[in-house]
């Protein structure tokens, strides 16, 4: 495992005690993180995998499920390149070298931990109470039907070989493709 970590870049073990790195790349203070880490309750990679087979289960679509042995990286590794995708948006290939893995390897892991965040952070309610809506609301004279102001957020995506994708992901006010 020591020589293991020599070998990435990138590890929790060796940026957990940089505060400023962990935020950088999480956006998340180590005291954010470590609130997080125990919200999500993962003791192991079968946690993560077991959360995806119960949704899936319930959807009544058929499972699918790998053996959730252990990989070459910690959990709180896994978690810290997603986070670091989402944050930074981070390539594939990118991500891969800092963390001494596969691409394959990295979508693997995103995919399975956005899942699983999705899973988790689906059940904390993100709507206040009406009451608080209600005395939050910017005067009924100047906006009499408004409920609440969303804000938008832009995700940029690669270029796709395939015209018809491109086509989906095109916005008028960017010359780049994206997702909103």
């Amino acid at each position: 495992m020591e020589v293991r970590l020599r070998s990435q870049l990138f590890s929790f073990q060796n940026i957990k005690e940089d505060s400023a790195q962990l935020e950088f790349l999480t956006s998340l203070s180590r005291e954010n993180w470590d609130c997080l880490w125990n919200f999500l309750g993962v003791q192991s990679n079968a946690d993560v995998i077991s959360a995806k087979a119960a949704d899936t289960e319930q959807a009544g679509r058929k499972v699918v499920q790998g053996s959730g042995r252990e990989g070459s990286l910690s959990l709180q590794d896994e978690l810290l390149i997603t986070l670091t995708r989402l944050r930074l948006g981070r390539l594939n290939k990118e991500l891969a070298y800092l963390f001494g893995i596969s691409d394959g390897t990295v979508s693997r892991i995103f995919n399975k931990w956005i899942n699983f965040l999705y899973l988790r952070i689906d059940m904390i309610p993100i709507w206040p109470e009406w009451d608080d809506v209600a005395a939050s609301m910017p005067s009924k004279r100047t906006c009499p039907d408004t409920f609440v102001i969303v804000d938008a957020t832009e995700l940029f995506c690669e270029i796709l070989s395939s015209l018809s994708l491109q086509s989906q992901l095109y916005s008028k006010s960017s010359t780049k493709g994206t997702q909103r």
